[in-house]
């Protein structure tokens, strides 16, 4: 009887030691099974193929680099054309979402203020705008989808904003008084109250669409003044409200147009919480049985050499090859180089049920792939724009 239980605990013990060890290793020929390798300019297949028929797409990116902006470009010009898609939500402020939005359609020039606004996305606004203005169709959208992080972000907007209405009195009144307000929240419900109850004056003298920005910039300001408050009394619930902020813009936007591309940072992409703290992100989201869309697809673009924002404004250089531990993304830039982009499709099984080191230079997890992102592009190198 003794020898059964000792052989019993051997093999208990076995396979909890070959667990252990065997978690964040993964086979050479399951990367290259999984990986798909492409040229700047140029898509993966098997990515193209997978998202054809998705309602929602949530790519996560590391702030502000070019080559992300360029591989936007391409897949958001792809999506529009092969896949139904023409609505793109920047995670950025949502005050200066008409700004974005008209200027990639050719309906406001880049004037000083303007590319003051749109000077991080400038490469990704400018490549689209040219796209529509050789577009015979009404071409693709593109609206931002965050809180206003600073007050006069709102009060900047309204300002250019009346430069472009035929009636201004109105927006001029609200300016005054928001401006001079000691609490602007009961300004801001005056007039949301004012817009709504007389929308049939104001379509009239300046249109439908109007109405419906302003008062839709007056409901995200209310809440981003909220959040603001918040950021020094309580961080982590000041960062939980602001994702119910994104989430209930990305469902106002896939209600009223349909498909699109939502391209935010890498902890808006995740489909289960792992990195940041705590709250049920974007991806997770629409990856629920609350989502409004039925299908999803979550993309994160990490890059392996070059620069990328250090968290306070800094600069980190980055070289996956030289990361102390080697993890997945590692393994997979040793194993097929630095040259091109890598594509690797995580749902397969290796990914759905092995545990593995997963490093994305700010946070390090040991989890299950397919559990976070949908897949993962490598870009060979990060530039960083603006500095």
């Amino acid at each position: 009887m003794r020898k059964f239980k000792g052989l019993f605990l051997f093999l208990v013990l076995t396979l909890i030691i070959l667990n252990l060890t065997g978690c964040s290793r993964i086979s050479e020929d399951d990367i290259i099974d999984a990986s798909e390798t492409f040229s700047k300019g140029d898509l993966p297949i098997n990515l193209l193929e997978t998202v054809s028929g998705k309602e929602a797409i949530v790519i996560g990116q590391f702030r502000g680099i070019q080559e992300h902006q360029d591989l936007l470009v391409d897949f958001v010009i792809h999506q529009f054309e092969n896949n139904d898609i023409s609505l793109v939500v920047l995670g950025d402020r949502h005050a200066y979402s008409w700004i974005f939005d008209s200027y990639v359609k050719g309906d406001l020039s880049p004037d000083l203020f303007v590319e003051e606004v749109i000077s991080n996305w400038a490469i990704f606004l400018n490549r689209i705008r040219e796209y529509n203005n050789n577009s015979n169709s009404p071409g693709i959208s593109v609206k931002t989808g965050d809180m206003n992080s600073q007050e006069d972000q709102f009060i900047s907007s309204l300002q250019y904003m009346r430069q472009k209405l035929p009636e201004r009195d109105t927006v001029n009144r609200l300016l005054n008084r928001t401006i001079s307000a000691a609490d602007r929240r009961d300004i801001l419900l005056e007039f949301k109250d004012i817009l709504s109850n007389n929308s049939s004056n104001f379509n009239q003298s300046w249109g439908s669409d109007w109405n419906r920005l302003l008062v839709e910039m007056i409901d995200v300001e209310l809440t981003s003044i909220e959040i603001r408050e918040m950021w020094d009394i309580d961080y982590r619930e000041a960062h939980t409200l602001r994702e119910e902020l994104i989430k209930e813009l990305a469902n106002e936007r896939l209600n009223n147009n349909g498909n699109a591309i939502f391209n935010y940072s890498f902890y808006q992409a995740q489909k289960e919480h792992y990195l940041g703290s705590r709250k049920q992100w974007l991806a997770e989201y629409l990856n629920s049985d609350e989502s409004p869309v039925e299908s999803s697809y979550s993309l994160l673009t990490l890059p392996m050499t070059g620069n990328i924002t250090d968290g306070n404004n800094g600069i980190k250089d980055i070289n996956i090859k030289e990361n102390e531990d080697d993890d997945l993304f590692k393994s997979a830039a040793n194993l097929i180089g630095l040259d091109d982009n890598i594509y690797m499709d995580f749902d397969r099984g290796i990914f759905r049920n092995k545990k593995m080191d997963l490093n994305l230079y700010y946070q390090k997890i040991e989890a299950n792939p397919y559990d976070i992102f949908d897949g993962v592009i490598l870009l060979p190198e990060a530039t960083l724009i603006g500095y």
